[in-house]
């Protein structure tokens, strides 16, 4: 699991609490790929941005199902990559936005203006990307 930026063991019994956010897997004894998990909160009714508890989402529309795994929405994927886009989140951004409902991509747009009102992602001259 992933602690202050530094990878550490998740010994067995441990429970984890905030500000954990991600969990990593990969096999011991065999090479491969390895699995990232990322923590979300939430309350009964929203998902919570951990970094604005300000910015919410309803549940049903941040938590999808596919194959009955359940999902985070795109839009939210994208906020949390908008924090320091790489490379990798700038492509993830053009790809994804076209997918996008008019609905979804507004929830996007305001919740970037208000994490960061400056964010490339919202185009400049009142332009916006999204």
């Amino acid at each position: 699991m992933a602690e202050d930026g530094a990878l550490r063991p998740w010994t067995a019994g441990e429970w984890l609490w905030p500000p954990i956010h991600e969990i990593h897997a990969r096999r011991v004894r065999h090479a491969g790929g390895s699995l990232e998990l990322l923590l979300n909160e939430r309350d009964e009714t929203a998902w919570i941005y951990r970094r604005d508890p300000e910015i919410r989402r309803e549940l049903n529309r941040a938590i999808l199902t596919r194959d009955g795994i359940p999902l985070l929405a795109p839009e939210i994927v994208l906020l949390y990559k908008s924090k320091t886009p790489r490379l990798t989140d700038q492509a993830d951004f053009r790809v994804a936005l076209s997918a996008l409902t008019t609905e979804q991509r507004d929830w996007l747009r305001r919740a970037i203006m208000r994490s960061n009102a400056d964010h490339p992602w919202l185009g400049s001259g009142g332009q916006s990307r999204i």
